[in-house]
């Protein structure tokens, strides 16, 4: 089970997202998007204090986006709430380089 102190959460890599079948009634009142924010450079900051969002990508039907994350930001994905009328599909992969050289 992944979390999130997993040492590939504090890595670079490039994220991509493909959506299918999102209905077109869908509101960011519902959820479902996916939010990118600048972490915490100290974890004894005020926990009142808001967070600073750098992107914010919301479900597009039939759509692909591309995002290259350095280890300095967190991404998550917000609650998809009981407004939904429809389920959709996300697939999201992410791709890190590797820290060995190549032996070819």
């Amino acid at each position: 089970m992944a979390t999130d102190n997993d040492e590939f959460f504090k890595k670079s890599g490039l994220d991509l997202y493909i959506w299918f079948n999102v209905p077109e009634d869908l509101t960011p009142e519902n959820g479902g998007s996916v939010s990118y924010i600048a972490a915490d450079e100290n974890d004894d900051e005020d926990l009142d204090e808001e967070d600073d969002e750098l992107l914010s990508i919301e479900p597009v039907d039939n759509a692909m986006v591309l995002v290259y994350r350095t280890e300095d930001t967190v991404k998550f994905t917000k609650y998809l709430n009981h407004s939904n009328t429809e389920p959709f599909f996300c697939i999201a992969v992410t791709y890190y380089e590797s820290d060995e050289p190549n032996s070819l």
